[in-house]
């Protein structure tokens, strides 16, 4: 819907004459206007209507002539002239030339106002499209009650404003295209607006205006944001709260298998179902807590944007388990994920540690931001201890490498549970202080001597008492080692050859290890 010369004429009937033969006006889009006395240059715009004055031009017919000729070049919408008195006339021969290069003449009085003329005209045209615009608003709201699929709407602009369009997610993910995307689009003809709600963006839309200034939109960018991305962006709210709706149920779902359902595995199985998981199978459990960089406020440590990002991150994992072909069942609350990974076949810590790797990729893709994973993984029995016990395995590794002495980021079950002794006897003050005593000579003579008769010990009992692996360990010939495992006995008091003083070294190593 463009401001055309039939629609000038028809705002100025009283006003104006047209001299030359009569054209299909309403197919002529005027964009502008410009008051232009000789000498005339010719930076002329499609378009545009050219007023001027004739003064004196009567015996020097080659003045009208020139700005015919201009006009017809530039594709100007029409001339208006104003003779200085009602009985002069403009030069047949001119009309002549203009009729057959069919440039418009028009004629208005020599009194006519023309700054007020071309306010007029720059008032109809910006009325017009706005017009077209809202009308584009409006068609893009009706495609949306009537549930018409985001991707489609990208034609409908592309019919309403012939240009060409595209839309994304936030990730550059191409929704939707129409036709007639250039592959190097002119800088000067392209819109770009943010798809947001909230002040969280979605996703953009990219308007590329195949005839330039003659587009509603041209070098008016807020425009394509009030009618054209703020009605997409009602799409992807649909969308959003759809998600959440389906999430919600999912995430419920998910955390009563773990803390342990009361209903019956029958219902389990038929909810399970219902949702998209398959419960006949056998799971282990990981937990995820991601930390993401500069993302939060210390004063509201759980914002929107930081809520956004925990979910894209849970959607990263789910899409990628579905390309590797993974059972997954998942869920989170603010930054921690629970995730149960189907165990068939049998998952052997390599190839988690790979899957894993995948998980994180994907997710650092997706959110867009730096952050850093620490996993919590329970036993990968090819048995069925059950959702709770995987789930519990799995919260205590994540416990422990998150607050613990551990420094790993993927904390397997089975290695939490010395780590878990020692804690625990770390915080008992009697424990702790024979630990002391125990170790107080022997700390004392490392001291001194620099052997490391403690690491020595540590290395024996982390080998399970296994001398010839001790040595390999600290790189020592067999004499060496005997003579610090000695000297172990002598300071501490105990024998590393009973099994009760071996169980307390090893208690009060622990301790002092914590």
């Amino acid at each position: 819907m463009k401001y055309t010369l039939q629609d000038f004429l028809n705002d100025h009937p009283a006003l104006s004459e047209v001299l030359t033969q009569p054209q299909d006006f309403s197919s002529v889009a005027v964009i502008s206007t410009r008051i232009q006395e000789p000498p005339f240059d010719e930076f002329f715009n499609k378009g545009e209507i050219i007023i001027s004055k004739v003064w004196g031009w009567e015996t020097d017919t080659s003045l009208m002539e020139d700005l015919v000729l201009i006009a017809h070049e530039k594709e100007v919408a029409a001339l208006i002239w104003a003779l200085h008195d009602k009985d002069a006339r403009i030069p047949s021969s001119v009309v002549r030339l203009a009729d057959t290069l069919a440039v418009t003449l028009i004629e208005v009085p020599w009194e006519t106002n023309f700054a007020d003329l071309q306010a007029d005209v720059f008032s109809a045209i910006h009325e017009k499209e706005i017009a077209a615009l809202q009308q584009v608003q409006q068609s893009l709201f009706d495609q949306f009650f009537e549930l018409v699929p985001l991707k489609k709407t990208a034609s409908l602009i592309h019919r309403e404003l012939n240009c060409a369009v595209r839309i994304t997610d936030r990730q550059g993910v191409i929704i939707g295209e129409s036709n007639a995307i250039p592959e190097e689009p002119d800088p000067a003809c392209l819109l770009r607006s943010d798809i947001a709600i909230g002040g969280f963006k979605y996703g953009e839309v990219f308007l590329y205006l195949l005839d330039g200034p003659e587009n509603p939109l041209y070098d008016h960018e807020d425009y394509a944001q009030k009618y054209i991305a703020f009605p997409l962006s009602f799409w992807f709210n649909r969308q959003n709260i759809e998600l959440m709706t389906e999430g919600r149920y999912r995430n419920d779902f998910v955390w009563d298998l773990a803390t342990g359902s009361e209903a019956s595995r029958e219902e389990l199985l038929a909810q399970g179902q219902y949702l998209g998981f398959d419960l006949s199978t056998t799971y282990f459990c990981v937990m995820l807590y991601v930390r993401f960089e500069h993302a939060a406020d210390a004063r509201d440590p759980f914002t929107p944007q930081l809520a956004q990002m925990t979910a894209d991150v849970e959607q990263a994992i789910l899409q990628e388990a579905r390309r590797q072909g993974v059972a997954i069942m998942a869920a989170h609350v603010n930054q921690s994920f629970i995730i149960y990974i189907g165990n068939k076949p049998p998952y052997s810590e390599q190839a988690l540690d790979a899957l894993l790797d995948r998980f994180e990729a994907a997710a650092l893709q997706t959110a867009g931001l730096r952050c850093t994973f620490l996993w919590g993984i329970s036993d990968l029995s090819e048995n069925d201890p059950g959702f709770a016990v995987t789930y519990r395995q799995a919260r205590q590794a994540l416990t422990l490498g998150m607050h613990g002495s551990l420094r790993e980021t993927r904390i397997f079950y089975r290695n939490t549970r010395r780590a878990l002794i020692g804690s625990v006897l770390s915080e008992s003050d009697a424990v702790r202080e024979s630990a002391e005593e125990v170790f107080k000579d022997l700390l004392a003579y490392d001291e001194h001597s620099k052997v490391g008769l403690m690491q020595t010990l540590m290395v024996y009992l982390a080998t399970n008492y296994n001398a010839s692996q001790t040595a390999k360990e600290l790189h020592l010939n067999r004499h060496s080692l005997l003579y610090r495992l000695e000297k172990i006995e002598q300071l501490t008091g105990l024998s590393l050859h009973d099994h009760e003083d071996l169980f307390v070294l090893e208690a009060f190593a622990l301790a002092h290890a914590e």
